[in-house]
């Protein structure tokens, strides 16, 4: 099941489990989890973004400055686009 995204169909194609070859789905499935905690958007969104940073440093390669460049337009995505799906998991908790 992949966690990255607001789930099948077209947001499962725009939205991938991977960045460039590095899965991230482990992160996008704790992002959902603090995001299901109720944990404060905000400060949910930039531990996602430094785990994604983290994740393409320890992968390393030729491509790290490039996976560094998709990672932050994952995050801003997440953080410009990701409010919706925050709320959801706030009601659910009601």
């Amino acid at each position: 099941m992949g966690y990255c995204g607001p789930g099948k169909g077209l947001g499962e194609w725009l939205v991938p489990d991977s960045i460039l070859g590095v899965d991230i789905s482990d992160i996008c499935e704790c992002h959902d989890k603090d995001y299901n905690l109720g944990r404060p958007r905000n400060s949910t969104d930039l531990v996602f973004r430094n785990r994604l940073m983290l994740r393409m440093r320890l992968y390393g390669g030729i491509m790290m400055s490039v996976r560094f460049f998709v990672a932050e337009g994952y995050y801003l995505a997440v953080h410009y686009f990701g409010q919706h799906s925050w709320l959801r998991a706030q009601e659910k908790k009601r």
